[in-house]
């Protein structure tokens, strides 16, 4: 029988114990006596005073996200070709607010590409007759329907606050 069974079996404290297996020269038994001593007193401590999770990064809140989100559609259907009510109107409130927005101190080539027809038009997959297009549909919208025109106040606020990123173009 080893030194380590003869311990274990005899009940004695692991500080006693290390000190006879260290005064037997069987260094590696008290190396490894050591670990499982530090192992268990981490696993207490964790016990007592758990890890606080990891605060989640916070997402960027964009145009896109947020008016998918309210008219319940995939980001990525936002620009996909169909005629589909939820869809088509998502992708016109987004165009409007896209071009309409003033936004201070934006960048003049940004500004520039931002309210340019071809540009925004390309960006949303469509020629720049459909952005003049969504440019007169929107207000007609805003005028009789009071979900669209609540959404397009809040989320024109949002972006005249820089609380949501206007897309890159």
């Amino acid at each position: 029988m080893t030194t380590l069974t003869l311990v274990q079996n005899a009940g004695i404290a692991i500080d006693q114990a290390i000190t006879l297996i260290i005064s037997e020269n069987r260094i590696d038994e008290a190396v490894e006596k050591l670990n499982e001593a530090k192992v268990c007193t981490m696993k207490m401590e964790q016990m007592i005073n758990p890890p606080e999770p990891e605060p989640k990064p916070e997402e960027k809140r964009t145009l896109r996200k947020e008016v998918c989100d309210a008219f319940g559609i995939p980001e990525e259907n936002l620009f996909i070709k169909s005629r589909k009510r939820e869809i088509v109107n998502a992708r016109q409130v987004y165009t409007y607010l896209v071009y309409t927005t003033p936004i201070k101190n934006e960048d003049p080539v940004q500004h520039a590409k931002r309210t340019s027809p071809v540009c925004l038009g390309k960006h949303i997959g469509k020629d720049h007759a459909t952005v003049y297009h969504y440019e007169n549909k929107v207000p007609d919208y805003y005028d009789t329907e009071v979900n669209i025109r609540t959404l397009v106040d809040r989320l024109r606020g949002e972006l005249i606050d820089r609380k949501l990123d206007m897309p890159q173009l």
